[in-house]
């Protein structure tokens, strides 16, 4: 009997008839009863909305209708999700369960789980409610943390490149508006910022200093709690990145022209008083060599392309620049003319601000230029050129000099020298601060030039040139002088001397003393068949000698000799590493601080290479270093160093078709 009943109210049961505690039968409503399918519910915030679904259960007769709306917990309408309310609608015979999706908002902020509530209310259409007539559902907390991953340089890096762009890689993407600012480079200790360039791409940021980061320097990258992520992801605590840039060094070699017509050549290079470097070499265009002219700008490299400054029809050659602290800049050079056909000297000026002017013939001779000219410019800049130029058809070339005054322009060319005392070669000029100038050269004695003497011309400023005076008394030649002056206008010229059979024996030198003259010729001592010495000295009295000598009868080799104008020469030094060639052509500049480069070429047995050794007040002359990078031949470098101790070396080089113009930038 028992068993009987059980079934009997499972039937029911499965009708949706119920019974109560006294057994009175109980029947659904006819429109059926409107239930959540779950009483709770949770969700992660980054899930986008929460699936709510409501079921009518034990009937479906009729049209029938149900309010819903949410209602706020611990979460917050609006912050945590977006509230709904409305009314869900059933046709006659539709049992079929809704669904809707509440939006969920994730605001990333870590927090304990929220809830909020979605009810069921005002049944209609003989429809009533059921439980659950309320939903619980539960926000979990799911924040995605911002955080750095990784980053080049990596932190604690040493030797980093002092060009290098910083790149930070993030758990997530980065909202690129939250980035200025809060993400920054910093110079340390004292923290500076360095001004960057910002880019921010996915969860990357990358920085790129605006100016090259200083040498054997600490940086630190620092990153703040105000940078996001797309989604507002916060970052839990401000981190860092910290790292050392590496030495000062060579940057590598790299082109300073393209134009592949031709061979370039006679090449020369100065920096201007912002650290720019100018070069200037004279380039085949197809037709004739032209005299071409570039800027360096750090951090940017060479401008392209390089500019024309002449168009006269005859090539043109030996092209020597100048640049004044105002950063106007001289060239000037050889150039062909062809009726008549000889060689006159021009210039062209360029005028910061402005740009070249126009080509100038600054001689009005009638006979050939014979030589290389050379320049220099005063604080004012006041320039004086200088240059080898026959007279007549049947002497040698005599040294003659023109000077440009701004404002004024060029000058007449005036003889340095003595008319009939022999030909004249090599100039060489040096300028104080005062802006007098000292001319050396070597002269031809006559009869026949049987002996080459060195000569020189003092320009003193407001005054004019003292006259041609020589300084060595030796009976056999003297050849190939030069010249360094300091500041206060104290002089030293040193020479090749040979001996009596006309061999090289000793470099020799003579010092001037403003007030005082000329003193008297000394052998320079200690080397061994000197050749192609050069001098350079800075406005302090500080500089160098160096040249190249037979190295114990086998190759030759550079050396270096310290000058001071107080104290005068110092001791040698062997500045080079003997190969299996020899070295030649050195050449030296020397910065305000007395730190200097030498750069030369130097054979391996198969190639002439570019060479260089810096050095340093504080630690000396260092290791020679190759600088070029190209297997073919090199053209002798010329070297120039600004204010902060940066040094631009060019050259040329041959590709296997042509030689073009180096370059290789120290900082």
């Amino acid at each position: 009997m028992q068993r009987r009943l059980l079934h009997a109210a499972a039937i029911l049961l499965s009708l949706g008839i119920s019974a109560t505690s006294s057994g009175q039968i109980v029947r659904p409503p006819p429109g059926g009863t409107f239930v959540f399918t779950a009483s709770a519910a949770s969700v992660n915030e980054s899930a986008g909305f929460v699936p709510v679904t409501v079921a009518r259960t034990g009937g479906s007769r009729g049209a029938v209708t149900v309010n819903l709306a949410t209602a706020p917990g611990t979460a917050t309408d609006g912050k945590d999700y977006r509230g709904a309310s409305g009314t869900m609608k059933f046709a006659d015979g539709d049992a079929t369960p809704r669904t809707l999706k509440i939006p969920i908002v994730a605001d990333f902020i870590r927090e304990r789980p929220e809830t909020f509530t979605v009810t069921l209310s005002n049944p209609t259409g003989g429809a009533a409610l059921g439980t659950p007539n309320v939903e619980t559902i539960t926000i979990l907390d799911e924040t995605t943390a911002l955080a750095l991953t990784s980053s080049a340089p990596s932190n604690g890096s040493t030797g980093v490149d002092r060009s290098i762009t910083i790149q930070l890689n993030f758990s997530v993407s980065i909202d690129a508006s939250t980035a200025p600012g809060n993400v920054r480079l910093l110079a340390m200790p004292g923290g500076t910022v360095v001004t960057t360039l910002m880019q921010v791409s996915t969860s990357h940021v990358t920085l790129t200093p605006q100016s090259r980061l200083a040498p054997l320097a600490q940086y630190t990258v620092q990153i703040d709690t105000g940078l996001r992520g797309v989604n507002g992801e916060p970052l839990a605590a401000a981190t860092s990145v910290s790292f050392t840039t590496r030495d000062r060094g060579w940057l590598g070699a790299q082109l300073v022209e393209t134009e592949n017509l031709g061979n370039a050549s006679a090449w020369d290079v100065k920096f201007d008083s912002a650290g720019n470097g100018w070069a200037t070499w004279v380039q085949f265009n197809g037709t004739r060599n032209s005299v071409r002219v570039a800027r360096y700008l750090p951090g940017v490299g060479w401008e392209n392309p390089a500019a024309v400054i002449e168009n006269n029809p005859g090539d043109a050659n030996n092209p020597q620049i100048a640049i004044d602290p105002a950063g106007n800049v001289m060239v000037t050079w050889n150039q062909r003319i062809t009726s008549p056909f000889r060689l006159d000297q021009w210039a062209n000026r360029y005028t910061a601000g402005s740009g070249w002017g126009t080509p100038t013939l600054i001689e009005s001779g009638a006979f050939n230029v014979s030589g290389e000219p050379r320049i220099a410019v005063d604080a004012a800049g006041n320039v004086t050129a200088v240059w080898p130029q026959s007279l007549s058809a049947t002497t040698g070339a005599e040294i003659l000099a023109n000077r440009f005054v701004p404002g004024s322009g060029w000058g007449s060319a005036i003889l340095l020298g003595t008319v009939g005392a022999g030909a004249a070669f090599e100039p060489e000029i040096g300028l104080d601060t005062l802006g007098n100038a000292v001319v050396t050269w070597r002269q031809g004695m006559t009869p026949a030039n049987a002996e080459h003497s060195v000569w020189t011309n003092r320009y003193t400023a407001g005054a004019g040139w003292s006259g041609p005076s020589v300084i060595e008394t030796n009976p056999n030649h003297a050849i190939f002088p030069v010249v360094g002056v300091d500041g206060p206008g104290n002089a030293v010229a040193l020479w090749v001397q040979t001996d009596s059979a006309g061999h090289v024996a000793d470099l020799n030198f003579n010092r001037f003393i403003p007030g005082t003259g000329w003193g008297t010729a000394t052998p320079f001592g200690a080397v061994t068949a000197p050749l192609d010495e050069r001098i350079a000295i800075n406005s302090a009295g500080n500089g160098f000698v160096v040249w190249r000598q037979d190295n114990a009868g086998s190759t030759d080799t550079v050396w270096a000799r310290p000058y001071s104008t107080s104290t005068g020469f110092g001791s040698f030094a062997l500045i080079d590493t003997p190969l299996a060639g020899n070295s030649m052509r050195p050449t030296i500049a020397v910065d305000p601080s007395g730190n200097a480069f030498a750069v030369w070429i130097r054979a391996d047995g198969a190639d002439y290479n570019i060479w260089a050794n810096h050095y340093t007040t504080t630690g000396g002359w260092g290791a020679p270093e190759l600088i070029d990078s190209q297997p073919l031949d090199t053209g002798a470098p010329k070297i120039a160093i600004d204010a902060a101790g940066n040094a631009l070396a060019i050259w040329t080089q041959n590709d296997g078709t042509r030689y073009n113009i180096w370059s290789n930038r120290f900082e």
